[in-house]
């Protein structure tokens, strides 16, 4: 039982019939408490109690409600508030309530820790004011009259309230949109960091080096936010501390942040409310960039859940963007500046969480490959005699800000076995590439014939590559056959390569290889449908794995096969 509700329960004469004490309205119940046990009142241990019953809120229709914690809010805080984190980002789905939960607790925490100091910040004065008033003044101006008895609230303004107590100790809850210097013994809360970082980057780094530095160890630091993209302060935080979570304890959380993420499958109340009047079903809704039948069975969701899902997307306009980026199922999903993701982002998360450091990186050093940390090669197998291999190849200009030239090693098992991923000029690469495959048992090498493959291709023939992907076409007049180097992307066979991986990638159960993980994360369906990088992302390893996985296609998975010179194109769309 807890610790005020043990206290409570007892039996008291109340106009002369007896009553429990738990039975009597609340202002009761508190005069009680704060005359016969304030120490335990006040205690830690308490706040659970003090937040769900002292504390008032103003409902979305503007009605007064007495606050109660829901099931994301209450998992936070058994989980990581009570449980002592000091810093910790929240990644979240739109209206769980988050920054009303954090709002009273810091309050919550400076009303009973006299000398003591609280910060909130929001990206707008607008929306500093609003959290002032709407959470923090309307709660305590709706405390029980015991507990104002105590305080002396006279110290307020329009952004700080502050209050004194008879032993002449002081303390205060304050509201900005800015950063500023101080010491914040309770701690600092930041909601929607990822705005504040987008629209005012001076801001963010104020932030960084003012505001977060100025917590003490005992303080604490919570950031809270929808995504904004896959970049600035909030991401980088984020996916920081989400790489290394399962490892940050309470104690290396004064260090490190607890990354944390509520989806908005959290939202019971909101699903259980849309399904009142029963569910849309799959074959009612809408096609978009969204599989809504896949997307269900890849998240698990309920009919209640999918629906839900749908109707949110609805009122988002149908942008498939702005649903992942303010209600996201999985916290990848929720960073993709834009698009549907291609890949299963649950899956491929999981794999980079499974993912290890266990490969070797060389640089190649006049023609031979030379271990090096820092090297673009990195091999996660090295070849075996009499086993085959597939090297994808996507070939670009060599400009140091530009796309990679990347080469992706495959066995016949499908499994990734080394990857280059380098700025370097076409003739370099070709040198590389030439070395990698006869590294690799002299590997079948399938190098992108568009623009600059077009050079490597007919390079590598020249040098007397003995082992080249090669295409045929019959002309439909003279019948005569021409036989042309290289992998050619077009429309039709670029569905087909990303078709095959994406039918690998679901049968597989790890991908080791943690730089095409990350691409495939960000490798999303645009507005119209087409399959390519999110804007400002690349793709050049996802294409060459790609390629590498088609050219594999209906092969045997046997290591005595002897790699056949014809194009597995022909094989599946007939000349061409």
């Amino acid at each position: 039982m807890d610790v005020i509700e043990s206290l409570l329960d007892i039996t008291t004469t109340r106009n002369y019939v007896p009553v429990k004490v738990n039975e009597l309205p609340i202002d009761v119940q508190v005069d009680f408490l704060i005359s016969n046990h304030f120490d335990v009142f006040r205690s830690k241990e308490a706040q659970l109690w003090r937040l769900q019953n002292l504390y008032y809120i103003m409902t979305k229709d503007g009605q007064k409600k007495r606050f109660t914690l829901n099931r994301a809010q209450r998992h936070f805080f058994e989980n990581y508030l009570a449980k002592g984190y000091k810093k910790i980002a929240i990644l979240k789905a739109r209206q769980l309530g988050f920054t009303t939960l954090i709002s009273l607790y810091f309050l919550d925490l400076v009303i009973f820790n006299p000398n003591s100091e609280a910060l909130q910040i929001a990206h707008t004065l607008k929306d500093a004011n609003e959290i002032f008033n709407r959470k923090i003044i309307y709660a305590i101006k709706n405390l029980p009259k015991a507990v104002k008895e105590i305080l002396d609230m006279s110290q307020a303004k329009a952004s700080r309230q502050q209050f004194s107590y008879p032993d002449g100790s002081v303390s205060a809850i304050g509201v900005s949109n800015s950063a500023r210097s101080g010491t914040f013994s309770v701690g600092v809360h930041i909601s929607e960091l990822g705005k504040l970082a987008k629209l005012y980057q001076g801001r963010a780094e104020e932030i960084v080096t003012g505001t977060l530095p100025a917590v003490p160890v005992g303080g604490q630091a919570i950031v809270e936010s929808t995504a904004e993209g896959a970049s600035g302060l909030f991401y980088e935080i984020f996916m920081d501390g989400w790489k290394i979570r399962e490892t940050v304890t309470p104690a290396m959380s004064k260090a490190h942040f607890k990354c944390v993420f509520y989806n908005w499958t959290w939202d019971t109340e909101e699903i259980e409310a849309a399904s009142v009047d029963g569910i849309i079903s799959i074959d009612q809704m809408e096609e978009c960039e969204i599989d809504w039948r896949a997307y269900q069975q890849e998240n698990q969701l309920s009919d209640k859940e999918i629906s839900f899902y749908y109707l949110k997307w609805i009122n988002a306009n149908k942008d498939v963007d702005k649903l992942h980026q303010e209600f996201p199922t999985h916290p990848m999903e929720a960073f993709l500046s834009s698009g549907s993701p291609y890949f299963n982002s649950r899956k491929v998360a999981e794999f980079l969480d499974r993912a290890d450091n266990n490969y070797k990186r060389y640089s190649f050093i006049n023609n031979e490959f030379v271990e090096d940390d820092r090297g673009d090669l990195y091999i996660y197998e090295q070849p075996k005699s009499g086993k085959n291999y597939v090297i994808g190849g996507d070939v670009a200009e060599g400009l140091l800000n530009g796309d990679y030239s990347v080469a992706m090693v495959v066995g016949f098992d499908k499994h990734i076995k080394a990857l280059y991923r380098g700025h370097c000029e076409p003739d370099e690469y070709e040198e590389m590439v030439r070395s990698l495959g006869k590294k690799y048992n002299t590997a079948l090498l399938a190098v992108e014939f568009n623009k600059d493959g077009n050079w490597v291709n007919t390079a590598l023939r020249n040098n007397e590559y003995p082992n080249l992907y090669i295409r045929t076409t019959v002309d439909d007049i003279t019948k005569e056959i021409t036989k042309s180097y290289g992998w050619l992307t077009n429309k039709k066979n670029r569905d087909f390569m990303l078709g095959e991986a994406k039918k690998w990638f679901n049968s597989t159960d790890m991908i080791n290889c943690k730089p095409l993980l990350e691409e495939m994360l960000t490798f999303v369906r645009d507005k119209r449908g087409k399959p390519q990088a999110a804007s400002g992302k690349h793709d050049d390893i996802v294409i060459s794995a790609c390629i590498a996985i088609a050219v594999l296609q209906g092969k045997k998975e046997t290591e005595q096969e002897k790699v056949k010179q014809h194009s597995i194109m022909t094989a599946v769309f007939g000349h061409h």
